[in-house]
């Protein structure tokens, strides 16, 4: 939405350390799900983590703790 995720390199730390955390605690992320037969061989990369499209799936498709 536009919002600023971090006002300075602490907040902006504690927000990358999350960010990973909810990734990391994602089934289908780190491969423990089930993959569509469109994508048999699909992994999760740090270049899919760090692309927009990766962050929105993160940031809206995973559970905050």
């Amino acid at each position: 939405d536009g919002t600023p995720r971090a006002a300075d390199a602490a907040e902006a730390m504690d927000w990358t350390r999350r960010y990973f955390e909810r990734a990391r605690d994602n089934d289908f992320i780190m491969g423990r799900g089930h993959k569509s037969a469109e994508h048999p061989n699909w992994r999760c990369s740090i270049e899919y983590l760090l692309s927009s499209r990766g962050m929105k799936k993160v940031i809206e498709e995973t559970v905050d703790a």
